[in-house]
């Protein structure tokens, strides 16, 4: 078996999942030929590095002047994601980029062509789409067994507190605080796969997610003390009239919402539930009952995994810039140039466990209330909705 050389680029925070898996007895005939972190004494295996001669540097470029891989694993900052994929591809590597693919679509574009250009992949860490009964899910769904898609719809809005916004000098911001485009909100970083995924299962391939020919969107900024929004509520219209709603935030004044999906077809139906420990289920109009493991069952770095593998293989994950595109158009689609902010009366500011939250009254019921019934708040006639705003997808 071929052994596959890896280079981490970013070994913290997220990255630390990578790290930890390519340290583990699963990691056969894979080698960490070197790892980039801006300050290394503060990641979280960086005395195993050091104990295992694993090179270690500040700056990619110097680490590139020095190590080839057949592997880059990028999990940097999302104004970082393009620069380092195209250095990583440039020195004759195959990437796997954390989700979003970068900040700029253009940038994006870029990217997808200069697969080509050097021969190499370019993967993106959407981890929905590299479980296996994920992949089950959307070939069911392409042979027609629920018939013709008609709707697909989640709500997924996790709890973030002041801590999560000030982890980092990005978080919550349009532009992080050195200057870079990061466009950081609920719909582009923390529940990008939830959308992703309806893109990715509304798509005619098993490496193809559906481009929105239009969109509506309400997006709202609760805490005062970020620069993007907190709040969203999309509709999208997909090629074949099919309807996509996708309702996320970070901004609630309880605990958030686990994921919930009701993908709605001519001839059946998928749901899914997190809070009730049910499998994805679907069931035909005939009676037909089938079930696709829930995604949090599987290992966090299967992407990995499979990008390692299409490495041996000389092959290509499912999961690429082409396949991620549709949810970077919507995300660039829908910023609005000037975030609309919520009056503080329909606000909660409090503390819990001595960390500090801003909450929007009722919004867990609204979005609940939302998903039922296919409505956006403003069609429900929340005190604090605005009429959403209207766009026709460009996809150039």
């Amino acid at each position: 078996m071929k052994t596959v050389s890896v280079i981490l680029v970013g070994a913290g925070g997220y990255a630390a999942i990578y790290a930890e898996a390519l340290l583990s007895e699963k990691a056969v005939n894979v080698k960490i030929e070197a790892v980039v972190a801006p300050n290394p004494q503060r990641i979280p295996h960086y005395n195993i590095f050091v104990s295992k001669d694993i090179p270690i540097y500040t700056d990619l470029a110097e680490c590139l002047k020095n190590h080839k891989a057949d592997l880059a694993v990028v999990s940097t900052p999302i104004g970082l994601h393009y620069s380092q994929s195209i250095l990583c591809l440039q020195n004759g590597s195959s990437v796997l980029v954390e989700k979003p693919i970068c900040a700029h679509y253009s940038d994006a574009l870029d990217l997808e062509a200069a697969q080509d250009r050097y021969g190499k992949f370019v993967a993106v860490g959407f981890q929905n789409s590299y479980f296996e009964d994920m992949l089950l899910m959307k070939r069911h769904i392409m042979e027609g067994l629920y018939g013709k898609p008609v709707r697909f719809k989640t709500v997924y809005a996790p709890r973030r507190s002041m801590a999560y916004y000030k982890r980092n000098g990005w978080a919550g911001c349009i532009t992080s605080v050195d200057g870079v485009l990061t466009l950081d909100s609920p719909i582009n970083n923390a529940c990008a796969h939830y959308l992703h995924l309806m893109l990715f299962m509304s798509g005619k391939s098993l490496d193809e997610s559906l481009m929105p020919e239009t969109a509506e969107a309400e997006t709202y900024r609760i805490n005062p003390d970020i620069e993007n929004y907190d709040v969203a509520a999309i509709r999208c219209k997909l090629p074949g009239d099919i309807e996509l709603l996708y309702y996320t935030a970070h901004a609630l004044e309880e605990h958030g919402i686990s994921p919930r999906c009701c993908f709605e077809f001519e001839n059946g139906r998928i749901d899914f539930d997190w809070d009730k420990g049910e499998k994805f289920t679907g069931k035909t109009s005939v009676g037909k009952t089938y079930s696709y493991t829930r995604p949090e069952s599987y290992d966090e770095a299967q992407k990995l995994w499979d990008c390692i593998q299409a490495v041996r293989d000389n092959a290509t994950p499912v999961c690429t810039v082409k396949t991620a595109l549709p949810h970077m158009r919507i995300v660039h689609t829908i910023q609005p140039e000037t975030v609309p902010h919520i009056d503080s009366e329909h606000v909660k500011h409090y503390y819990e466990n001595e960390d500090e939250y801003f909450g929007l009254i009722g919004l867990k019921d609204i979005f609940i209330k939302c998903f039922n019934e296919d409505k956006l708040p403003y069609d429900l006639g929340a005190k604090w909705a605005k009429k959403p705003n209207k766009f026709k997808i460009e996809v150039n």
